[in-house]
């Protein structure tokens, strides 16, 4: 379906079951009140902006789709869900694709995930879970990037890293992917996160860090759990706005520390 091919159109249900469509290109459904889709089982690709404004409520990604381009479901104000066929191959979820979708409460993300782009959960305001699948072969995500700000803004109120098939580095992040998750408490480090530096910015209520046992990279501080250091013990990664108010000493959360934040 080309670019804009029903940008701005009075339709609001569209059944593709019986072509061969494989692409949704850019703009194609943009400003349409969308509420029904009836897909076919060959779309492998959502373009940029293609269902900016619909109007889905409980959406059901096709297992064939590959990636969601950026800003595809933007201002889909009316979703409450998202999630996936089962097989699901989806690998890509652009930059700001469900921006300020801010009736979206729950997403389930496939094992196949590799790719959260920046602002792509940015602002949904009413999002309280987010949960990755697992192959039920490995046990893991695929998960190797989460983007600037993805999840920012929303009202999660846990999150739990997936173990997954490459280490998530540094590199990975892109800086305070919670910026002013206010009402998140609950952050579960699997054994593959390697850095995690910056990424609970204005996180006013963590009040539980939990690492893998496993893990190489971190551990939480053996006299305050509100402490998370790395697994050295010398370095102090995160500290939580919790902790009560006046002086905080080091050396009650630690020996040996030479070092706040990274290098």
């Amino acid at each position: 379906i080309g670019m804009g091919a029903f940008s701005a159109s009075d339709l609001n249900s569209v059944d593709i079951s019986q072509s061969n469509v494989k692409t949704i290109a850019a703009e194609a459904f943009e400003y349409c009140d969308i509420t029904t889709f009836v897909w076919n089982d060959m779309v492998t690709s959502i373009g940029d902006w293609a269902f900016y404004g619909s109007a889905f409520g409980e959406f059901v990604l096709p297992a064939t789709v590959k990636t969601i381009g950026n800003e595809a479901f933007k201002y889909g104000e009316e979703m409450t869900s998202f999630s996936c066929a089962a097989g699901s191959v989806l690998e890509k979820i652009g930059d700001g694709a469900f921006w300020r979708c801010e009736s979206l409460v729950t997403v389930t993300l496939p094992a196949s995930i590799k790719t959260i782009g920046a602002d792509a959960f940015y602002y949904c305001s009413a999002l309280t879970s987010v949960n990755f699948l697992e192959d039920v072969t490995t046990g893991q995500s695929k998960l190797e990037k989460i983007g600037n700000e993805a999840f920012a803004y929303t009202a999660l109120t846990s999150f739990t890293f997936p173990e997954t098939a490459k280490v998530i580095t540094s590199a990975s992040f892109g800086g305070p992917i919670f910026k002013n998750c206010t009402e998140l408490t609950t952050i579960n480090l699997s054994s593959t996160v390697a850095s995690f530096e910056g990424a609970l910015d204005y996180c006013s209520s963590i009040s539980t860090i939990t690492v893998a046992s496993d893990s190489e990279n971190f551990k939480v501080a053996e006299n305050n759990s509100l402490v998370l250091l790395n697994k050295a013990g010398d370095t102090v990664v995160y500290i939580s706005g919790l902790l009560p108010a006046g002086a905080f000493d080091l050396s009650s959360v630690a020996q040996g520390i030479t070092r706040i934040g990274p290098e």
